[in-house]
Order: C-alpha cells, then structure tokens, then sequence
C-alpha cells in the first residue's frame, strides 16, 4: 500500500487517474471482454432491478464511470414503458459524450441520464429520502465504506432498494498486482516520479533532468527480473530515448515526457487503489456491515457468475425499512 504522504495516494490523483481511464472512451472496466456494454448475466441482473420501478421513480447511479450500468438501467426502463429519471454520478471527470460518438445505437439513453462528474459520492448532496433505487457496479468500494454507506442509507426512500455488484475477489489476481505494484515502487525508489515532477515545477532544469532518466535507466535494468516485465520495458523505453536526448530536444517534446511519466503515475495509482478494494471484500460479509450498520437491510448476497462459468463480482441487494416504493 501507497503511503499516505506518497502523492501517488493522493485524492487529486487517484481523480485524475480514473478521469484519463473514461477519457480514453472505455464504456465498461473490462472494454477487452465486452465489446460494447455489459450483457449476459450481467445485463440481467440489473434489468431484474428495474421490474419494481414505477413511472417517476428516481435512480441514482453512483460511481457510474462512463454509465455502463445507467445505460443498461435506462434501456430496459425503456423497455418496460417506465419513465424514471436517471442521474449517473462519479468522481471522475466521465465522458458520456465519447460513448455517443463510439456507440450511435446508445445515444438516445444516454440522452436520457443526468451525468455528473468530478463529484465524489460522499460528498454528494442529494435530498435526504430522495431516491428509489441506488446502483453501482464496481465502484462503490473504492468510497470510505462508512461515509457511502451513510449516504445510501440517507437518500434511499423508505422500502427503496440499493442494488451493488462488487469486484469478485481473487487471490491469483492480488498476488498478480502485488507484484505489478511492487515493480512501480521499483520504479519509485528510483526517483522517477520524483525527477519528473521536479522537472515538471522548474526544479529540476532539462539537462539535470536527462542525466537523472540516464541513471534511472541503469538502475532498471540491474532490477531482477527486468527483462520480462512489460512495466519495465515501457519505462526503459521511455528512459533509453530520453535519456539520450539534447536539452532542446527533451524541450520540443515536453508534453510527451509529461503524457508518459502521468500514464505511470495514474497506472500506479489505479493499481494501489484496485488492492485495497480486494482488501476491503477479502470478507463479504464484513463489506456488506458497513450497510447494515447505517440501517440497510440485506436482503440478499452471494456471486455472480457470467456465462454460467466466469465469477465476474459479488452481488448485494439491500432495501431501507418503510413502505415499499415498488408497483407492489
């Protein structure tokens, strides 16, 4: 883990990290499965949230991302004739506007949903007992469990349900990222990130600069294990050209360097982020506490397989005491 004196853990840059993900126009977290938006197991499970929905119901997508789960909600909404209305919100700076241009069949629901971005959900002020159906799709457990907790439990109408579909924990996975983590701290010991962001501030000037990458370059590569990390070889990559480079020439390409080193900043941001999700779900039942202790309900938990074989989450159903909000 980050310390948290380290700016890799720092809230603007964990903001920033995810804001260059969405901006790339990834529409899900795992744009290399699905082509398009989520389907299978996935897409039913959230249309199966939307059957109890009446006209005028208010849906509240938290961690949206690019809306994958907003737009799956505001389709089979569609489907079932119920006009509800949609607000999809997030930290990050999203791009719903890239999702209209790369999928043209998706551009009437995305016109359909409120996207809010740059707004952390537990920040987020929504009128208390405000809505009908809180989603969210691997995204609610990179919030402070407690503060979004108390937040769902705040804005959730009486008998109104909270509807969560979390990373599936795996521990081959973890062991995976540990490692690729590890290789950033590699890469941080070596004053990378450090040399860059002193360039970056005038600190550093260019020729210092050029000779620091030179000898981060050989550092990387007396590292056991160099050779076959993809890591490594993009940054020997980055290090091997610029390191080689005049003053002027390192002047005319400032905003590449600065592109590269941001890229590894943010990976390596996501990464820590993404191991202390797999911490926090490491227990079920200890995650789905937080909810409970803000007065939820858990009506219903357990895995989520896609294609009857691939765990692709943990799904939570929680609902608020009071009336039933549903068509009943």
């Amino acid at each position: 883990m980050v310390a948290p004196s380290d700016p890799a853990d720092s809230p603007s840059l964990q903001q920033r990290a995810w804001s260059r993900y969405w901006a790339s126009g990834a529409l899900t977290s795992l744009p290399e499965d699905f082509q398009a938006n989520y389907d299978g197991e996935i897409r039913e499970f959230w249309r199966a949230r939307c059957a109890p929905l009446a006209d005028g119901a208010a849906v509240l997508d938290v961690c949206t991302g690019n809306g994958a789960v907003a737009l799956l909600l505001a389709e089979a909404l569609s489907d079932l004739g119920v006009g509800a209305r949609i607000v999809a919100l997030d930290r990050a700076e999203i791009r719903p506007e890239l999702i209209r241009q790369r999928f043209p069949a998706l551009a009437r629901h995305v016109d359909s949903i409120r996207f809010v971005g740059g707004r952390p959900f537990e920040e987020a002020a929504f009128e208390d007992a405000s809505q009908d159906l809180v989603t969210s799709q691997y995204g609610i457990e990179y919030c402070k469990p407690d503060a979004a907790a108390g937040q769902c439990a705040r804005v959730l109408k009486p008998g109104g349900r909270l509807a969560l579909l979390t990373h599936a924990t795996d521990s081959a996975m973890r062991a995976t990222m540990e490692q690729e983590l590890e290789q950033y701290e590699v890469l941080a010991d070596c004053g990378l990130f450090q040399r860059a962001r002193d360039w970056r501030a005038g600190a550093l000037d260019g020729d210092r600069f050029v000779r620091a990458l030179g000898e981060i370059d050989a550092a990387v590569r007396r590292t056991s294990g160099a050779a076959a990390s993809p890591l490594f070889a993009y940054v020997l990559g980055l290090t091997g050209q610029v390191g080689r480079w005049t003053t002027s020439q390192l002047q005319a390409q400032r905003k590449a360097v600065i592109d590269a080193v941001e890229q590894l900043e943010d990976g390596r941001s996501r990464l820590d982020q993404m191991l202390g999700v797999h911490r926090l779900l490491a227990s079920p039942e200890q995650f789905a506490g937080h909810f409970e202790q803000a007065g939820l309900v858990l009506d219903e938990h357990g895995p989520l397989t896609y294609r009857g074989t691939h765990a692709v989450g943990h799904r939570f159903l929680f609902s608020k005491p009071g009336n039933d909000v549903s068509r009943g």
